[in-house]
């Protein structure tokens, strides 16, 4: 089994926003690939973590290298200076790279679906990548949420939430995405399945109901890849 790569959002001038698993994860990373060494010195210091592993820019490290810590079972952290590293900074070089060879990704904190779900779909790589948000889908659904996620269904990516009481909800999306989208367009499920743990599934449109029915969930996050990603 391979490292952890933990994709790790702080805040940087409020340490106390920052969670105990995201001080955890650095402290037991055999790489954090930071936006800036001396930034992210400076945070470590003043989150009293006496780091003792390698800390390397990203601007100074190929995915390559960050990978072979991954295949020695080693952990590694990305550290933005503020916010998700992978967001509009070089790790999101690094973060696809690991997705694409099926290693174990953790995005701390777990605060936003919607970002994480956005992270471990591959399409942070697209950066004139247009994406909208179609709420989430429940028995209140109406003909006008439906036209206008229609109404973006072929160059966007679409995020959806799933309510927990699936059971009401689930024949309508799948009557929606077999009208807009058929049963090929690619899909990235994000499961929440409890405290601190979550879990990645791709599929297609035509496996997503019996694949969401399957899974003992809390809720879902769901990512409709576009025709062209």
């Amino acid at each position: 089994m391979s490292g952890i790569l933990y994709v790790i959002g702080i805040n940087r001038d409020n340490l106390d926003d920052n969670a105990p698993s995201v001080m955890s994860a650095l402290k037991n990373s055999a790489l954090i690939a930071c936006e800036s060494k001396e930034d992210a010195e400076v945070f470590l210091k003043n989150a009293g973590i006496d780091y003792r592993g390698d800390l390397i820019s990203m601007v100074n490290i190929t995915p390559e290298a960050v990978l072979e810590y991954l295949d020695n079972k080693s952990n590694v952290s990305l550290l933005s200076d503020d916010g998700y590293a992978a967001i509009c900074d070089p790790g999101f070089d690094i973060l696809n790279k690991a997705l694409e060879q099926s290693h174990n990704v953790r995005i701390l904190p777990q605060v936003s679906a919607i970002l994480s779900s956005w992270l471990l779909s591959g399409l942070i790589s697209h950066r004139n990548q247009d994406f909208f948000f179609g709420g989430m889908i429940n028995f209140h659904w109406d003909e006008q949420q439906i036209k206008i996620i229609s109404d973006h269904a072929q160059d966007t990516c679409i995020f959806l939430s799933v309510h927990p009481d699936w059971n009401n909800s689930g024949d309508k999306l799948n009557e929606l995405l077999f009208d807009v989208y058929g049963n090929d367009r690619k899909v990235t499920l994000l499961f929440d399945i409890g405290t601190n743990r979550q879990t990645i599934i791709k599929c297609h449109t035509g496996q997503l109901v019996e694949t969401i029915r399957s899974i003992d969930h809390k809720y879902v996050s769901l990512v409709i890849h576009p025709t062209n990603a």
